[in-house]
């Protein structure tokens, strides 16, 4: 191989020598391949890292960021939930409740279709 002046690199003095050992070439191209190969090698790893960190913290912000908001709303409709008039059962239906073994919900349910005058089932608005 020929000792190169400063500031050449391998691509030129081998694009600029017609009269190059093909030999040499095939040499000389092998090892730009094999710089560049390892160049790339390194850039991916470093930057890799990088970026794998950036996105993972990005991840880990939005994470927290989704549990916070996930917490508000929770908050929230526990908050609508505790204001939510509840109907307060009568002493008349509590007793039926703990005669008859039915439900406080079913006692309620029974209590507030009583008041009703229409005796039909449909929806039409005939009483028949």
């Amino acid at each position: 191989a020929t000792q190169l002046p400063p500031g050449y690199d391998e691509q030129v003095a081998v694009t600029t020598r017609a009269t190059m050992d093909p030999r040499d070439r095939a040499a000389a191209k092998e090892k730009k391949e094999q710089t560049k190969a390892l160049l790339d090698r390194a850039f991916d790893k470093l930057v890799g890292s990088q970026v794998s960190a950036l996105k993972s913290a990005q991840s880990k912000s939005l994470t927290e960021e989704d549990e916070e908001k996930y917490r508000a709303t929770l908050a929230a409709e526990r908050e609508a939930a505790t204001k939510k008039k509840r109907k307060v059962l009568s002493a008349e239906h509590e007793e039926l409740a703990r005669t008859t073994g039915l439900s406080g919900q079913v006692v309620a349910l029974m209590a507030r279709g009583s008041g009703d005058d229409d005796d039909d089932d449909d929806d039409d608005d005939d009483d028949v």
